[in-house]
């Protein structure tokens, strides 16, 4: 999840752009895939859609196959890696949701076996006066 920088809104980083919005996703780079914009030489490292802006100027420039592909694999790796943590998540709410699940039928079972003792012991009193 990542928060958008114009309305502070959380969206997932797969999404080109912020579900409130409208505004484009930008990614930060590493350092390694920093490029040099066009107009005033600054360093390249956010991104929109599928070109670099200028953090100074503004210039957008295209990114090339090798980076681009840098991207996708990233965003990739982000996605599996947030699906696997919601499967775990999941895994734990339905540990939660059986144990809580025992521990109703053991209660309910207690009343039932506490019900029939008291039927019981009242059966023998009655029988015996």
């Amino acid at each position: 999840m990542i928060t958008c920088h114009e309305c502070g809104s959380m969206y997932d980083e797969a999404m080109r752009k912020c579900p409130e919005c409208g505004n484009p996703t930008k990614l930060t780079l590493n350092s390694s895939d920093l490029a040099a914009c066009p107009s005033c030489g600054a360093e390249l490292h956010t991104i929109e859609g599928y070109n670099f802006v200028c953090d100074f100027c503004g210039t957008t420039a295209p990114i090339d196959k090798q980076t681009r592909a840098k991207i996708d694999a990233t965003k990739k790796e982000q996605i599996r890696q947030e699906r696997a943590r919601i499967r775990q998540e999941r895994a734990i709410i339905r540990q939660e949701r059986s144990r809580r699940r025992k521990r109703r039928a053991k209660r309910i079972l207690l009343t039932i076996l506490f019900i029939l003792i008291c039927v019981l012991v009242a059966l023998i009193y009655y029988n015996f006066r």
